[in-house]
């Protein structure tokens, strides 16, 4: 209870925050900036600056409590970043909004894998940009396993089951008992919704349960 109302006010925090900003975001950007350096101030403890100084994995320790990450933190910071980016690039300041934009993804890369069932309003509240994130790291194509548990835990969090899956398809590949083991739990976690949760999300439960015996049974994906 004390983590969903904690998620829950940070996502009111964030909201206005974010409201904030993209009011001014496209007919006053200097004055975007400086709401986007409160936000990241108020709510992270650092500005967008200092974000950009450290590594997606700093970031990701700096946030994380007890062994677990404050995915509200770790959240906001991927998309506080994010814009940084796109504000860099409405300046012209191409080399800055690449090295934000980068950024972004590689933290998005290391912390969506992480992100829980009860943390996906979090995702929700940072939909447009996370959708722009996932869709960059589709065309890059990248071989690389937290790649695809990115793309699979943040499909999953927007209900796109079948999309998940795919990237499921893409750890099948890569053999390994990391890979497995996530593909396990994302077949366990699905069979804990609905029927009509997974039908609207394009993956039912047969086939739920076809993909558990899949990854059980160590055997690849069959041929579409």
């Amino acid at each position: 209870m004390l983590q969903r109302d904690y998620i829950l006010r940070m996502i009111e925090q964030c909201a206005e925050a974010l409201a904030r900003l993209l009011a001014k975001k496209k007919s006053k950007p200097e004055e975007a900036q400086r709401e986007l350096d409160d936000a990241s101030r108020s709510l992270l403890g650092l500005e967008p600056a200092a974000l950009l100084m450290l590594s997606a994995l700093d970031i990701l320790h700096l946030f994380t409590v007890s062994g677990r990450p404050d995915l509200a933190r770790v959240t906001m910071a991927i998309r506080v970043l994010d814009e940084a980016g796109e504000l860099a690039r409405c300046r012209g300041e191409e080399g800055p909004a690449r090295r934000a934009a980068r950024r972004a993804q590689e933290l998005f890369t290391h912390a969506l894998p992480q992100v829980e069932r009860s943390a996906a309003p979090l995702v929700a509240l940072h939909e447009a940009s996370f959708a722009a994130l996932a869709q960059a790291l589709e065309l890059q194509g990248s071989p690389d396993p937290l790649v695809a548990m990115a793309l699979c835990r943040y499909y999953e969090c927007t209900g796109n089951f079948a999309r998940a899956e795919d990237r499921v398809f893409d750890l099948d590949a890569a053999g390994d008992d990391a890979c497995r083991a996530f593909g396990l739990a994302f077949y366990r976690r699905l069979l804990t919704y609905d029927d009509d949760v997974l039908e609207r999300g394009n993956l039912p439960r047969a086939e739920v349960e076809e993909g558990l015996a899949r990854v059980l049974g160590g055997a690849a994906p069959a041929e579409s």
